[in-house]
């Protein structure tokens, strides 16, 4: 483990790169208790809204929840590389 520490500090850009890859995962992995709403729930009456307290980043032009949207993203690019371990 230290040898592995220490080749990463030789590398920093490696390490940086881990670490964003290391994020889209744990985001991946807590998505459903992060994300306030279902990402593909429309809501037609919450179309194109200015964020608020309801929804922090807005909504897109189905009322679909955009931080919702967005913790979801990287959960189904995740999953099939890690089905081939």
């Amino acid at each position: 483990m230290i040898g592995l520490v220490r080749r990463l500090a030789r590398r920093p850009l490696v390490a940086a790169a881990g670490t964003v890859v290391l994020a889209f995962v744990l985001i991946a992995l807590a998505a459903p208790h992060l994300a306030p709403f279902d990402p593909i729930a429309t809501n037609f009456a919450a179309v194109r809204k200015a964020p608020s307290a309801a929804h922090a980043l807005g909504t897109d032009e189905v009322g679909r929840d955009v931080l919702s949207r967005l913790l979801w993203a990287p959960a189904p690019r995740c999953w099939p590389g890690s089905s081939r371990w």
